[in-house]
C-alpha cells in the first residue's frame, strides 16, 4: 500500500504525540471490531503456560525469568506461551536433531515474519534469501583472508575510536564498539573503501536498531491498521530513508565492478556483494542496486549488533571482575609471542581462558532469548506422534536451557573459566564447548539450516578487539556503580547503550 507522496511528506513531519493518538483511537477501534471475533489458537491439546502476574507486561519487559518460570515446568515437552505475535510453541531438545534440517518449504526461518519485513524492505521476500545463501556457500571458504582483514581492522580502527586515555576517563562502551565494529565488517564485508565512508558507517551503526524499534511498534497494532500506523512511526521512516541513500552509495560501487567485469585480466574481488551476485537467480537482481542496497543493510544488521553487543558485555564484564583482565592478558601475549607478534587463526585458538570468558558473557546475556524461530507451513507429526500444527510458529527456549540448573551448577553465577574447565575435564570435550559450538544445551547460534554462519569469523573478531583492548587499556567500574544494566524488551537482551566504563591507557 502508498501514499501520495504529498500525504507521506505530511506524515513525515508528525510527532510522536501524534502516534500515540493515533494509536490510542486504532486500539478502541480495534477492540470493539476484534473482540467478538474467534481468536486464532493452536491445538488445545498442547498444554498452554500462563507466566505468574501481567503475563503480557512480563513477555515485553521480563522475558527472560517469565521463559525459565515456563521451561523449568515443561522441560521435556513441548508446551504454548502468549507472546505478542500470538500463541507460539516452545520445544524441548529432544526434538531438535529431527527438526534442525526440514526443508524451508515445510519448516522455513520465522525472522522475516517476525520483522515484518515487507514494512521494512521493499523487496520480493524470497530474495531477501540471498543473504543466507551467499554467506553459506563463500563466507567460511573465505575465512583465511577475511581473518587477516579482522586482524588488520581490528589493530588500525580500534586506536582511532578508543581514545588514549592517559588518566582513567569514562568512555560509552556500546556507541564506540559499535562504529568499531561497523567499520571493521563494512571492510571485511563489502571493501571497495566503503569503511571510510562516514556517512555508510552512520547507517550501519543505526539500522539495526531501527529495524528492531520498527517492528515492535508496528506489532503493538493489528495487521489490519499497519498499513496506515506505518507512516506515523520515526524509526520505520528512518529505514526507508536508510534504504533509499545506501542504494546512492552502493551504485557506484556497482557500476564500477561492471566496468572492471570487461577488463580480459578481471579478477574477481572476495567480498559479499559479489557472493549475492553471483547467486542472484534473477538475472536482473545481479546489478539492482536497490536490492544489493537492502541486503547488505540486512547483512550489516544481522552482523554489526550482535558483535558489538557481545564486545559490549565483554568489556562491562572485564570491568566487574578485573581479576580476570590479568588471566586472559597474560593468556593472549604468551600466545602472541608464540606466534611471533602477529595474531593468526591458529593463535586465537589456543585463546581458551578467553574463548570461555565470552561463552559465559554470552551466556548470561545472549542478544536473543529464543532462537531456531521456525513456522510450520504444514502440519509435522513427530517420530513419537507429536504434531506440530501448520500455521504454527516455534522457538527454542535458549536463555532458559543456558540457566538450567541440571546443565550448569550455580547457573546465575558468572563463572569466566566454566567453559575452559570443562573442555578439560575429559578428552572428548576439547571441541564441545568452544564459543562457536552448536549443541542443543549451546544454542546462542542457533541450529541447522539457518545457525548463524558468520559465528567463526565473529568469534575471531571479538577476540582480536578484546585482546588488543587487553593490551593498551586497564578497565573499571565508575566510583560507587555496579555494572551497566541489560535492557529487557521482549526477546531481545540490549547492553546498556548509556552504559560508560573507566578507562585508562596501560602504563
Amino acid at each position: 500500500m502508498s501514499l501520495p507522496t504529498s500525504l507521506q511528506e505530511f506524515i513525515a513531519t508528525r510527532s510522536s504525540v501524534h502516534l500515540i493518538a493515533l494509536a490510542s483511537v486504532l486500539t478502541l477501534v480495534a477492540f470493539l471490531i476484534l473482540r467478538s471475533l474467534a481468536t486464532k489458537r493452536l491445538d488445545d491439546t498442547i498444554p498452554l503456560y500462563t507466566p505468574q502476574g501481567d503475563y503480557k507486561k512480563r513477555w515485553s519487559y521480563d522475558n527472560p525469568h517469565a521463559l525459565r518460570e515456563a521451561y523449568s515446568q515443561n522441560r521435556n515437552s513441548l508446551f504454548k506461551i502468549w507472546t505478542s505475535q500470538g500463541h507460539w510453541l516452545a520445544l524441548p531438545a529432544r526434538y531438535l536433531d529431527e527438526l534442525k534440517m526440514q526443508p524451508d518449504t515445510k519448516f522455513p526461518s520465522a525472522l522475516q515474519s517476525f520483522f515484518l519485513g515487507p514494512y521494512l524492505w521493499p523487496v520480493e521476500k524470497w530474495k531477501l534469501d540471498y543473504v543466507h545463501k551467499g554467506l553459506h556457500k563463500d563466507l567460511n571458504k573465505h575465512l583465511p583472508s577475511m581473518f587477516a582483514d579482522a586482524r588488520d581492522g581490528a589493530n588500525t580502527m580500534t586506536p582511532v575510536e578508543f581514545p588514549e586515555c592517559k588518566d582513567w576517563t569514562p568512555i560509552k562502551v556500546h556507541p564506540t564498539v559499535l562504529r568499531l565494529v561497523s567499520k571493521i565488517n563494512t571492510k571485511l564485508l563489502i571493501g571497495n573503501g566503503l569503511e571510510k565512508n562516514k556517512e555508510w558507517i552512520d547507517i550501519s551503526a543505526s539500522y539495526t536498531k531501527n529495524i528492531f524499534l520498527s517492528s515492535a511498534k508496528l506489532r503493538v497494532f493489528h495487521p489490519v491498521f499497519r498499513p496506515v500506523v506505518q507512516y506515523f512511526i520515526p524509526e520505520l521512516r528512518d529505514v526507508w530513508r536508510c534504504n533509499r541513500r545506501a542504494k546512492e552509495l552502493l551504485a557506484p560501487i556497482l557500476a564500477e565492478k561492471i566496468k572492471q567485469e570487461r577488463d580480459q585480466d578481471y579478477k574477481k574481488p572476495v567480498d559479499s556483494i559479489e557472493w549475492i551476485r553471483d547467486d542472484a537467480s534473477d538475472p536482473k537482481d545481479k546489478n539492482d542496486s536497490h536490492l544489493h542496497a537492502i541486503l547488505q543493510l540486512i547483512l550489516g544488521a544481522l552482523s554489526v549488533n550482535t558483535t558489538s553487543q557481545l564486545i559490549t558485555n565483554c568489556i562491562y564484564n572485564l570491568a566487574t571482575y578485573p581479576e580476570y583482565t590479568i588471566i586472559l592478558r597474560d593468556e593472549a601475549k604468551a600466545a602472541l609471542v608464540e606466534a611471533g607478534g602477529e595474531w593468526t587463526m591458529d593463535s586465537m585458538a589456543k585463546l581458551e581462558k578467553t574463548d570461555s570468558f565470552i561463552k559465559e558473557t554470552l551466556r548470561h546475556a545472549g542478544h536473543l532469548t529464543l532462537t531456531f524461530q521456525r513456522e510450520a507451513k504444514t502440519t509435522l507429526t513427530l517420530k513419537d506422534g507429536t504434531q506440530i500444527p501448520a500455521g504454527s510458529t516455534v522457538f527454542f527456549p535458549t536463555n532458559a536451557v543456558n540457566f538450567d540448573v541440571t546443565l550448569y551448577p550455580s547457573p546465575e553465577r558468572f563463572e569466566p573459566l566454566r567453559f575452559y574447565n570443562l573442555r578439560h575435564t575429559s578428552p572428548g570435550n576439547e571441541k564441545k564447548f568452544q564459543l562457536t559450538s552448536i549443541t542443543a544445551e549451546q544454542m546462542q547460534f542457533g541450529m541447522g539450516r539457518h545457525a548463524c554462519p558468520g559465528r567463526a569469523i565473529a568469534s575471531h573478531q571479538v577476540k582480536l578487539i578484546l585482546a588488543y583492548l587487553l593490551d593498551k587499556y586497564d578497565f573499571k567500574l565508575k566510583e560507587g556503580q555496579g555494572r551497566p544494566k541489560t535492557v529487557l524488551f521482549q526477546t531481545n537482551q540490549f547492553p546498556d547503550p548509556q552504559g560508560e566504563i573507566l578507562f585508562r591507557a596501560r602504563r
